[in-house]
């Protein structure tokens, strides 16, 4: 079997003259615009584009994985060359993955959904894929020994987790789902990986985005998410047996006027995380250069190819300046386009949204600031959910203070659209468009803003 790492969560793996391609980001700056991959990825996309892939799995919707231009360029060379892919995803309760992937594909791809824990085979030679829906409950206390979702639609969860074999050797791609607690699960059900591939850094506004945390402060929480990233990488494979440790898909660079917050990041260099993996583990950490590969046989590393080097920093500031002047989805818009009257009905509607699913007391305030403006929007989580324009801040909260095109795009939703959008709640606090000031995290409340939307 053999691995090529082409970008982020982007690699591919050969078998037995198959090839599967995996989260395919090449194309598109991710996050309504603010992620750009890092290092520049240069001649791989050309080198994806034109490499026949019997399949392509998408583990989750997130636009650093699952890239819809992208998609879209390769199904149409796809198309010249009378090459028809299967797309491969995991069955969930939203599916909202597949029904997008299948709007764009039509005809061009055999878009197929697995259930949670079926084995496909991916040729008649024992080359095959098992994909786990992951969620982020405690299988101690459960018990369950697969992945699943809560029953509670709040908690459930987009991620999937892939498990690659074939006649003598497995891979397992944890991805952004190191922290699913799903190694428990596959270590319950006796599962073993010869090598484990998994994210090492923060995807996320965290910290970068607190405007409450001193310098100090982000150095502290920095520093201790990446050390607990990467114990949960080292545990997982412990946990699963396996010899190799491979760290990625934890690179990226901010992009426009939000490329001032890349140093507060808790992101870096995959050559930096194989340094502190070795003072974790005595497991071998393997890191590729873009478009390099590795081969397993028999579950031992045969061949390696060049390992990974981070581009010199003239390198990233020349990419910076050529894109310092990125804007935004939102940023396409005008200001005066925006309708308040109609932003306020619609939150009204959004917020009722989130009521009829709230069922908890949390004794906790969110507030909608707007940048520019004296626009505020107020979500009190008590034990029943409040709302409006004007209303008392609770003991804890959290303050976010966003661009007013971006909350007009994030709550609207087309009437009967059933897909996800790019202007969402998720997307935007990942890509670190939305700026804190808290007192505390909630993150079941933070969580329901994913519903604020009509």
């Amino acid at each position: 079997m053999r691995l090529t790492w082409h970008s982020s969560a982007c690699f591919s793996v050969e078998s037995n003259d198959t090839r599967v391609l995996f989260d395919p980001w090449l194309e598109s700056h991710a996050f309504l615009g603010s992620w750009a991959q890092w290092p520049p990825i240069k001649d791989t996309k050309a080198t994806v584009l034109n490499t026949k892939y019997e399949y392509i799995v998408y583990t989750h919707f997130h636009s650093d994985l699952f890239d819809s231009r992208f998609l879209s360029a390769y199904l149409k060379a796809a198309k010249l060359l009378k090459h028809k892919p299967t797309i491969l995803v995991a069955e969930n309760s939203w599916n909202q993955l597949a029904r997008s992937i299948t709007n764009i594909a039509g005809d061009s791809a055999n878009v197929k959904q697995i259930s949670s824990g079926e084995k496909f085979g991916l040729n008649s030679k024992d080359f095959s894929i098992t994909l786990y829906c992951s969620d982020h409950c405690d299988p101690t206390l459960c018990g369950k020994s697969i992945g699943c979702f809560s029953s509670n639609p709040k908690f459930r969860s987009i991620d999937s987790v892939a498990l690659i074999e074939d006649a003598s050797s497995s891979i397992i791609n944890f991805n952004d789902a190191v922290s699913s607690n799903l190694d428990v699960h596959l270590q319950k059900m006796g599962k073993k990986a010869d090598l484990v591939m998994g994210v090492f850094s923060a995807a996320g506004s965290f910290p970068q985005c607190q405007t409450n945390f001193t310098k100090k402060d982000i150095e502290i929480a920095k520093e201790k998410f990446i050390d607990s990233a990467l114990q949960r990488l080292t545990i997982a494979a412990e946990r699963l047996g396996s010899k190799y440790i491979f760290p990625f898909a934890g690179q990226y660079i901010l992009v426009g006027d939000l490329s001032r917050l890349n140093n507060d990041r808790a992101v870096l260099p995959v050559s930096s995380a194989k340094i502190k993996l070795n003072e974790l583990t005595d497991k071998t950490i393997l890191t590729l250069n873009p478009n390099e590969h590795l081969t397993l046989v028999k579950g031992e590393i045969r061949s390696l190819g060049a390992e990974y080097i981070e581009p010199i920093d003239d390198v990233k500031d020349e990419y910076l300046f050529q894109n310092i002047n990125s804007r935004y989805f939102y940023e396409r818009r005008s200001i005066e386009s925006i309708d308040l009257k109609s932003l306020e009905e619609n939150l009204e509607l959004a917020s009722q949204k989130i009521a009829r699913i709230y069922d908890n007391n949390l004794d906790y305030t969110i507030r909608i600031t707007d940048k520019e403006s004296n626009f505020r929007w107020f979500l009190n989580f008590g034990e029943n959910l409040t709302w409006g324009t004007k209303l008392p801040m609770l003991k804890n909260y959290s303050e976010i203070v966003m661009d007013l095109r971006l909350l007009d795009g994030c709550v609207r939703k087309s009437p009967g659209y059933g897909g996800f959008t790019s202007m969402h709640w998720n997307q935007a606090h990942i890509g670190s468009h939305l700026m804190f000031h808290q007192t505390e995290y909630s993150t079941q409340a933070h969580y329901l803003l994913n519903f604020l939307h009509t």
